[in-house]
């Protein structure tokens, strides 16, 4: 694994940079940050659930004259099986400290996919009921010694993969099931200790995806490599406090000195870079 520092030093942000920053913003939830890059500030508003969990930037242009950015924000709950795909357009200004977002619009394309007693569901903006996506066998409720509770989830439409969890008292399994040859594909049980996940998030290309949860008295993240079906090793996530799909890096935070350190790490690669915002 290698390790390389750049340079912090103020810069005026890009269009692009700009919302990439905010979103991450929202992902930690450093709210002076974000409402720093608003036009207007009173227009920014924290929700604890369903929380972001992961971004994407795909394209950028202009609007009737206006700069705009598109991206996709990935929102979950904690401990629960919700998992929605937002794709939104960013509208910009510019000023002389550099760009602002003015709005944000909903665009074309939202998908959200959740838990239900005997299965999982999906539901598309063209939709207004929801589809079963898939069934899931044997879940009992909630705080029985017996319980086998569906859980944290993330969902693929590229892939048509769904990989979700099911949480028992003391631990829980991680299963991927294609979803296009109705097949299972991967399954893991997770017993570190008293075991239980916080949310699952696939990056921005759908290779890679994260598992966080908590176990050992502590937060653990795992990856998921989708194209080998498996659990990959990650020695740099071992000390991990937080971690959060930033396109196709993970946006990882560690506690030193007292303080927070961020680094953008690329499973690709093992390659990890100081810094964030």
């Amino acid at each position: 694994m290698r390790i390389t520092r750049i340079n912090l030093s103020p810069k005026t942000l890009a269009a692009e940079d700009t919302v990439a920053r905010y979103l991450e913003a929202g992902i930690t939830r450093d709210d002076d940050f974000a409402r720093s890059l608003l036009a207007d500030p009173l227009d920014y508003l924290t929700i604890s659930n369903p929380h972001p969990v992961a971004y994407s930037i795909t394209g950028s242009g202009q609007e009737n004259g206006q700069t705009y950015v598109d991206a996709w924000r990935t929102v979950a709950y904690n401990a629960d099986a919700y998992y929605a795909l937002n794709q939104v357009r960013l509208y910009l200004v510019k000023d002389k400290e550099g760009y602002k977002i003015e709005r944000t619009a909903g665009h074309e394309g939202r998908v959200q996919v959740f838990g239900r007693e005997d299965g999982i569901y999906i539901r598309g903006d063209d939709k207004e009921h929801e589809d079963l996506l898939l069934p899931v066998d044997d879940i009992t409720p909630p705080g029985n010694e017996d319980m086998r509770r569906l859980s944290s989830l993330a969902y693929s439409p590229e892939k048509q993969l769904i990989l979700y969890t099911i949480q028992e008292l003391d631990s829980f399994t991680v299963i991927a099931h294609d979803l296009k040859h109705s097949k299972e594909l991967f399954s893991q049980k997770i017993t570190d200790g008293e075991s239980a996940v916080m949310d699952l998030s696939f990056d921005g290309s759908h290779q890679y995806a994260a598992i966080r949860y908590y176990g050992d008295s502590r937060q653990i993240v795992k990856l998921y490599d989708v194209q080998k079906k498996a659990f990959v090793e990650a020695p740099f996530l071992d000390n991990a406090m937080n971690a959060f799909w930033a396109g196709d890096k993970l946006l990882v935070e560690e506690s030193e000195a007292g303080g927070t350190i961020r680094w953008m790490y690329d499973p690709r690669t093992a390659m990890a870079v100081i810094g964030g915002q």
